[in-house]
C-alpha cells in the first residue's frame, strides 16, 4: 500500500474516533469529545467513552488527557460486556486533540486520540437536536447537530454552548438526567448572560487550620506527659524497690510512645477535619457548588475520601496541573498517604441535586419558601426589597418582600447550619466545619411588568 494511503487511513481513523488497540485485542475502545468535537478554554468538555471488553475481566482505569488536565476514572468491566461512561475535563491550556487510555495495572490496553476544535469565547456555539427543522432558518444557525440520545447527562456538558435548541419531539427523546441537565444549564446560562455569576453571594473564606487541627497531637502529648508524671510519682515513693521504679518508668515510656504512635488513628481525635467555605447557587432543580477549604489528617495512614452525591471536580491545591480521580461509580475521590497534622488545600466545583428554595412572584411581591427539611438561618432579601433581613426560615415556611427598586444583587440568601455536601472516608469519619451560604435568584418584577 502506498505511504500516502497508509497516512490517510490513519488520519481518517483518528478523525472518526476509531479504536486503537496496541496491547490487548480483546478490548475495543471508542470515544468522542466535546459538543460535536467543539469545546471552549476553561469550560468543561464532555468525553463519551465506550469500552467493549470481549474476553477476560478488566479492572483498571480510564485516563483522559487534554492540555495540562488529566481525569482518572476507575473501571470494572466483566467479560464479555460493554460499558459506557461520560467524563468531563477542562483546561485553560486547550489543545487540538485529547487522548483517552484504558490502563490495567501498568499496561495500556487501548488508546486513541480525539480531535477537538477550540471555539473562541465570543464565537456562538449553538447546539441543536438532530431533528431540529429550525436549523436552516434561525439566526444564528446551528453550529453543532447531535442526536438527542447523545446529549450530555450533566449540566457541565453544556457550559460551552451559547444556545441549546430542542424541539418538542427531540426533548421527549431525552431521558430524565438529560432533561434536568438542560433545565439547569438554562438557569445557569441566564445568570451568565445577565452578568450575575460574579454577584452570587459567597461564603467568606474561613480559617483552615484551627478548631481541632492539632487535636491528635495534643492528645498524644497530654497522655504521654500524664504517664510520665505517674512514673515519677512511683519513682519518688519511699520503700519502693529500684526494680519496681525502673519498671514503672519503662512501662510509662512505652505507653507514651504507643499513644503518640496511635493518636489520630483510634480514639478521640481520630477523624478528618475539613474546614470549608461553601457557596451554593440554586439553578433549576439543582445547584452550583463551589467549596474551598483545608483537610487536616489525624494520623499517619492511607486515606480514600469521597464527596458523595456530587457531580463535579475535587482537586488538590496547589497543583502543577489539574488532575482529578473518580471511583467506579463516578464519585469524586481524594487518595493519598498523610502524616498526623498534615494539611491539604482542596477545591470542589460542580453541581449537586439540591434545591431548598422556591420562588414565586405576584406583581411586585416576591415570596420565598423553604422546601427543604432543614431550617435556614440569617435569611435576607437584597437591597431593593423591603423584606426581612437576618431571619430564620423553618422547613415549609415562607417569607415575602415587596420590590421597591431594581436590585443590583438580585439574590435571596441564607446560611445553612450544616454542610450540604457529605464527605466519607473508607476508614475515618469526616467532620466538616465552616460556613455554607445558599442563594437563589429573584425575579426581575420590574422588567416583567415592562414586558407585559
Amino acid at each position: 500500500m502506498p505511504l500516502t494511503l497508509i497516512v490517510g487511513a490513519v488520519v481518517a481513523g483518528i478523525i472518526q474516533g476509531a479504536a486503537v488497540v496496541p496491547a490487548r485485542e480483546s478490548v475495543v475502545l471508542r470515544a468522542d469529545a466535546g459538543l460535536g468535537g467543539l469545546a471552549r478554554p476553561g469550560r468543561w468538555m464532555p468525553v463519551r467513552v465506550e469500552i467493549d471488553n470481549r474476553t477476560g475481566d478488566l479492572k483498571g482505569e480510564v485516563v483522559v488527557e487534554w492540555g495540562d488536565a488529566r481525569v482518572h476514572r476507575a473501571i470494572d468491566v466483566p467479560a464479555p460486556s460493554r460499558t459506557r461512561i461520560e467524563l468531563y475535563i477542562r483546561t485553560s491550556d486547550p489543545r487540538g486533540s485529547a487522548a483517552v487510555r484504558v490502563i490495567a495495572g501498568s499496561e495500556t490496553v487501548a488508546s486513541l486520540e480525539m480531535p477537538v476544535r477550540i471555539a473562541g469565547e465570543e464565537e456562538p456555539l449553538v447546539l441543536c437536536a438532530a431533528n431540529d427543522a429550525s436549523a436552516a432558518v434561525d439566526d444564528p444557525p446551528c453550529t453543532v447537530t447531535m442526536r438527542p440520545e447523545a446529549f450530555p447527562r450533566s449540566m457541565r456538558g453544556y457550559v460551552a454552548a451559547s444556545e441549546v435548541r430542542l424541539p418538542p419531539g427531540a426533548e421527549a427523546r431525552l431521558d430524565r438526567a438529560q432533561r434536568s441537565a438542560v433545565q439547569r444549564w438554562r438557569a445557569f446560562r441566564d445568570l451568565e448572560a445577565n452578568d450575575l455569576i460574579a454577584r452570587i453571594p459567597r461564603a467568606p473564606l474561613a480559617a483552615t487550620l484551627e478548631s481541632g487541627a492539632g487535636r491528635p497531637a495534643r492528645l498524644a502529648a497530654v497522655t504521654a506527659m500524664a504517664l510520665l508524671l505517674c512514673a515519677s510519682a512511683i519513682w519518688m515513693r519511699r520503700g519502693d524497690s529500684a526494680l519496681r521504679s525502673y519498671a514503672a518508668v519503662g512501662v510509662a515510656s512505652a505507653l507514651g510512645i504507643m499513644v503518640a504512635a496511635f493518636a489520630g488513628r483510634i480514639g478521640p481525635g481520630a477523624e478528618l477535619m475539613m474546614r470549608q467555605s461553601t457557596t451554593i447557587a440554586q439553578i433549576g432543580d439543582g445547584a452550583l457548588v463551589s467549596m474551598r477549604g483545608s483537610m487536616v489528617y489525624p494520623g499517619y495512614a492511607s486515606y480514600t475520601t469521597r464527596v458523595m452525591g456530587f457531580d463535579g471536580d475535587v482537586s488538590r491545591r496547589p497543583a502543577e496541573a489539574p488532575e482529578t480521580w473518580f471511583d467506579v461509580e463516578g464519585t469524586p475521590v481524594l487518595d493519598g498517604t498523610f502524616g498526623r497534622g498534615a494539611r491539604q488545600d482542596i477545591e470542589v466545583d460542580g453541581v449537586m441535586d439540591y434545591a431548598p428554595l422556591q420562588v414565586s412572584a405576584d406583581g411586585v411581591v416576591v415570596r420565598v419558601r423553604n422546601q427543604s427539611e432543614s431550617a435556614l438561618t440569617e435569611c435576607s432579601f437584597p437591597e431593593g426589597f423591603d423584606g426581612p433581613r437576618g431571619g430564620t426560615l423553618e422547613p415549609g415556611s415562607s417569607t415575602t418582600a415587596r420590590a421597591v427598586a431594581p436590585a443590583d444583587v438580585p439574590f435571596f440568601s441564607c446560611v445553612l447550619p450544616a454542610p450540604a455536601l457529605a464527605m466519607m472516608d473508607r476508614r475515618f469519619p469526616v467532620r466538616l466545619e465552616g460556613t455554607t451560604i445558599v442563594s437563589i435568584r429573584l425575579p426581575d418584577v420590574f422588567r416583567a411588568a415592562a414586558v407585559e
